[in-house]
C-alpha cells in the first residue's frame, strides 16, 4: 500500500513537472513541496523519470528537476491519451 502511494505521488510529480515546463524537453524546473517529498523524488529518479540537481537562488538552496526522455514520454502520453 505505501509503495503504491509513493508510486502515485511520483507520477503526480512527473505530471506537475511536465505542466510546469509546458512540456518543453530539456527544461529544468524548481521542485516545490510535495507530500513525502524525499520518497517521492527518489522514486521518480529510481524509475528513470526525472533527473535532479541542487541549485541556488540567491542564498536559498533549491532542488530542480528535469524530465528524462522516458518521463517526458510518459507524461505526454497521459496528457494526450
Amino acid at each position: 500500500m505505501v509503495s503504491e502511494a509513493v508510486d502515485s505521488a511520483a507520477r503526480n510529480l512527473l505530471y506537475k513537472l511536465y505542466d510546469a515546463t509546458a512540456g518543453r524537453p530539456g527544461a529544468w524546473q524548481v521542485l516545490g513541496n510535495t507530500e513525502g517529498r524525499l520518497e517521492t523524488v527518489a522514486r521518480a529518479v529510481a524509475r528513470g523519470w526525472i533527473i535532479i540537481r541542487d541549485d541556488r537562488i540567491g542564498r536559498i538552496k533549491v532542488q530542480s528537476g528535469l524530465l528524462t526522455r522516458e518521463g517526458h514520454r510518459l507524461a505526454q502520453d497521459s496528457r494526450t491519451g
